[in-house]
């Protein structure tokens, strides 16, 4: 089946359900989760050896965070640099609240791989040390992006209340690993509505090959604006994906936005 991960064109690897700024944010999974999870290495490196052996690259994306900041896991500067080997043409996400970011983590960040940081900045005093930081990595890195965005709240990220409507391409042309190993529908399916596999059990590829008809054909509803799932009629990003799955890659991470 080679052309299992042909519609795929990002990733996500949650890496834990934790987040040192989760505080801030009453709503956000990370602060309403009561169990610690931690996704096992074995996990994480059976997903990059499947991306590897499906020739998983360009204009594609591979992320190390969701609902959680990938900086809190020291394992991600090894987890960064195994992508990079199996997949040395896909795109490698960090994303970060930017709490343990210096200028010499962000060099060593791209260094092991790293292709494009996104950084969210809570404070007008935190979003001022990031920018100078990211006017000093400007000078010595390029072909890499270092995007900051000033994040006021998180906590309306979906609305229960709204109606969706519209197209939608994020069932399979988006895959999301949770911590604890199984996939979930999309990134507005905070809390596991729609699970349908279990990586950490069966194996990334396997619950790829087992729900590959499932997703391809949910997407194909949904494209053309049939939202027969409950979380789906409520979500309010509509038209999610569109461009992404039109254009087959990521537009972030495509751009130099170390100066934006």
């Amino acid at each position: 089946m080679t052309d299992l991960l042909d519609d795929v064109v990002h990733v996500n690897i949650e890496l834990s359900n934790l987040c040192n700024y989760s505080y801030l944010h009453k709503k956000c999974p990370a602060s309403t989760r009561k169990e610690k999870q931690i996704m096992p290495r074995s996990v994480v490196i059976d997903i990059l050896d499947t991306l590897g052996k499906y020739k998983y690259g360009k204009g594609k994306s591979i992320a190390f965070y969701l609902y959680n900041d990938s900086m809190n896991d020291p394992r991600l500067f090894s987890f960064l640099e195994y992508a990079k080997e199996k997949c040395p043409e896909a795109n490698k996400i960090v994303g970060t609240n930017g709490w343990y970011l210096t200028e010499n983590i962000t060099y060593e960040l791209f260094d092991a791989g790293c292709t494009f940081l996104l950084v969210s900045s809570y404070t007008d005093e935190e979003h001022k040390r990031l920018t100078e930081i990211r006017r000093k990595v400007a000078q010595n890195v390029k072909g890499v992006s270092f995007c900051i965005r000033r994040v006021k709240s998180l906590d309306n990220r979906i609305n229960s209340s709204k109606s969706g409507s519209g197209a939608c391409y994020a069932p399979l042309t988006e895959i999301l690993v949770c911590p604890d190993g199984r996939t979930r529908l999309c990134c507005i399916d905070m809390n596991q509505e729609v699970p349908y596999g279990d990586v950490g059990k069966d194996g990334f590829e396997k619950v790829m090959i087992d729900n590959h008809k499932m997703l391809s054909d949910l997407r194909d509803e949904l494209v053309n604006g049939v939202r027969n799932l409950d979380l789906c009629k409520r979500c309010m990003y509509n038209g999610r994906m569109y461009g992404l799955y039109k254009s087959k890659s990521d537009p972030r991470p495509g751009k130099d936005l170390l100066k934006g």
